[in-house]
């Protein structure tokens, strides 16, 4: 078994190049503005440069408006995929590549989720993965919550999951036992404070996870 992993809320280049050092699979840059990780253009640009090829980087933004969206993925190149935070996804959204967040704390949210993959306008293009992150009123991620990784034991998905949700170097290796995630999404749990990333947090979750797929 191999977990992914996507190292979310980056905001600086060393950040940036302890998490490739480490493994990561993928990198998320924040752009909603309500986030203390928000990045302004001109960081984003920095952090893209460096992203080197076959790491994905994606786009974190909530409910962001079609035109808007469109003119981040124009302006900064090297952005792979959408991770999509947000009641409605729209039309724009769908036809690129992007992953759907979706929250999480009771069985009626899963029953909610498998409800909306099936609509029209998403079964016809669906994400290349969803998101589950604990629901926290008026947040969308980056809270450092667990959501009852119970619910998920057994669960399907019907695309690729990824586990967010206040996952550390502590608790990630019983996150992945459990739930059996294609990957795993963590910002906060591998911080010194918001937005900086501690490196031997950032090694301690990776030899974490290695030691989840021996045992």
């Amino acid at each position: 078994m191999i977990t992914r992993v996507k190292i979310c809320g980056i905001t600086r280049v060393k950040d940036l190049e302890v998490a490739l050092e480490a493994g990561t699979s993928a990198i998320g840059l924040n752009f909603y503005p309500g986030s203390p990780r928000y990045l302004a253009p001109r960081q984003a640009k920095k952090i893209l440069e460096a992203i080197p090829v076959l790491v994905e980087a994606v786009a974190v933004v909530v409910d962001m408006p079609p035109m808007e969206a469109k003119k981040l993925l124009e302006q900064h190149q090297g952005l792979t995929a959408l991770q999509w935070h947000g009641p409605v996804a729209t039309e724009f959204v769908l036809l690129g590549r992007w992953i759907r967040g979706w929250s999480v704390s009771a069985a009626t949210d899963l029953h909610a989720l498998e409800n909306h993959l099936q609509k029209p306008l998403v079964g016809a293009h669906p994400p290349k993965a969803i998101l589950l992150d604990a629901k926290v009123k008026g947040l969308h991620g980056g809270t450092g919550k667990t959501l009852p990784w119970e619910l998920l034991q057994g669960w399907r998905s019907p695309v690729p999951m990824l586990l967010a949700g206040g996952l550390n170097p502590e608790n990630v290796a019983q996150a992945i036992r459990i739930v059996k995630p294609f990957g795993v999404d963590v910002a906060s749990g591998v911080e010194s404070s918001q937005g900086i990333k501690d490196p031997a947090k950032i090694r301690d979750f990776f030899q974490s996870i290695a030691w989840a797929e021996k045992g």
